[in-house]
């Protein structure tokens, strides 16, 4: 059955499938012939006897009747009724049963249905290879019919073909719509394929299964997966600022300083990931926008215990807070400019020296092995998220179900990461081998579709 809202593709699938499912019955094969014809107004629809050795084997009155029944199928899989009697008594050929129903939902292919090519996106769910098709596709239908002549040249009596250069124009499209980088880095990383005359569109299956990975490798999308310190330590008092333990007055209002149009943004923390870690960060941001996870950060503002003892790390912080003026006990504070009172850039020095001996390297994710619905599943344990996610592959395999949704999420790196849905149900996780057994439950989880870790 057709549904009141479709599309040129799922039109055109239809019709392929109604015409190699009838072409096996022998009543109705004869009217799929691009030469049936019929009319209305001719008795028995204009349709002649069938005979075999002088012998009749199907009479025209019953070629006629099965020609109608076969034209009222066609309308019984419209959700429209009102177009039953067009189609049965208004029609003269298969092909303008088609142009009724294409015309009805408006998507005949035109000129005008051509420019549709521009608006094409990639769908929740849908692979880099699909997408690849369905552009191909679109293309391949607005091909020029027969005997067009534009600037001298012509498509020929059987029209234009589809050519190896067009699908060269249709790969970089898609490229471009995957990601506007992902040209750029086509070009960086099948240098010596296309040097050696290797066309784009032969590129296209192998692009397509590592485009994650291509796009993750030149740091376009994804971030930081895992950072792991070389020696264990603690990190709660390194990276927090003591409250003066006398309580402020609650009417007190802390005025935050004007933002200056002289001054860029700038984020310390991840000026710091990025030289520590070599990698090209976004530091361009204020810290209240930082999108990365403290935890993160955290990991690498740890050690004091090891490098400082405890009564530095407190003389430490109280310089800090203890910078401010203290007032007699019978006087009311002003309101107090604690943004401006501390000093940015000797903080973020002193994290430095705390920081110098500390090395720091990128490590695998913690994962556990667990089992969902009795399929045995490996979980990242990444302390840094803030949502339950599992992978469209897993969610498959351990026959998780997922309301689709159109919604996105924050990825490391301020990238946008699509959702597929949204699990309405909590998931168990029973990790494997252990005694006793250890349930892990996840609330809210999601599915996202290329779940992975850069390391």
């Amino acid at each position: 059955m057709l549904t009141v809202t479709e599309t040129l593709h799922s039109l055109n699938h239809w019709k392929t499938s109604f015409r190699t499912y009838y072409r096996r019955d022998s009543f109705f094969k004869a009217f799929l012939l691009p030469e049936a014809t019929w009319s209305k107004s001719q008795v028995n629809y204009g349709q002649t006897e069938d005979k075999q050795n002088e012998v009749t084997v199907r009479s025209a009155l019953d070629k006629g009747e099965d020609l109608k029944n076969f034209l009222s199928m066609i309308a019984g899989y419209l959700p429209f009724p009102y177009l039953t009697e067009k189609i049965v008594e208004g029609t003269k050929s298969l092909q303008d049963v088609g142009d009724i129903i294409y015309e009805h939902y408006g998507i005949n292919v035109t000129s005008e249905s051509l420019l549709d090519y521009v608006a094409i996106q990639m769908n929740s769910g849908e692979s880099y290879r699909q997408f690849f098709d369905r552009l191909l596709s679109h293309s391949r239908l607005h091909l020029p019919k027969s005997n067009v002549v534009v600037d001298g040249i012509e498509s020929g009596p059987g029209g234009e073909k589809m050519t190896i250069s067009l699908m060269n124009f249709v790969a970089l499209d898609w490229l471009n719509k995957i990601n506007p980088h992902l040209v750029n880095i086509i070009k960086t990383e099948y240098s010596k394929e296309l040097r050696d005359d290797t066309q784009l569109c032969q590129l296209v299956p192998g692009i397509a299964n590592n485009v994650d990975a291509l796009l993750s490798r030149h740091d376009v999308v994804g971030g930081v997966g895992k950072l792991c310190l070389s020696n264990p330590v603690t990190v709660e008092k390194v990276h927090r600022i003591k409250q003066d333990k006398k309580p402020h007055n609650r009417k007190s209002v802390y005025k935050f300083p004007a933002k200056s149009s002289s001054v860029k943004p700038f984020c310390p923390e991840c000026h710091f990931l990025a030289r520590k870690l070599e990698l090209n960060i976004d530091f361009q941001h204020i810290p209240a926008a930082c999108p990365r996870p403290r935890s993160a950060i955290n990991m690498l503002l740890a050690g004091e215990e090891e490098i400082a003892q405890n009564d530095d790390v407190d003389t430490y912080e109280d310089d800090i807070v203890d910078s401010r003026p203290h007032l007699p006990d019978n006087e009311d504070p002003e309101p107090y400019d604690f943004i401006n009172e501390i000093n940015y850039t000797e903080l973020y020095s002193k994290v430095l020296m705390i920081q110098r001996n500390i090395q720091v390297r990128k490590e695998y994710s913690p994962q556990l092995r667990t089992k969902i619905n009795n399929v045995i599943a490996d979980s990242v344990v990444d302390e840094g998220s803030e949502l339950n996610c599992r992978c469209s592959s897993v969610a498959a395999k351990c026959n998780i179900r997922y309301i689709p949704a159109t919604i996105t999420a924050m990825a490391a790196g301020s990238n946008v990461m699509s959702l597929l849905g949204v699990v309405p149900s909590d998931i168990e996780l029973l990790v494997y081998e252990t005694k006793p057994p250890v349930k892990l439950i996840l609330k809210n989880a999601v599915v996202v579709k290329t779940l992975a870790h850069r390391f």
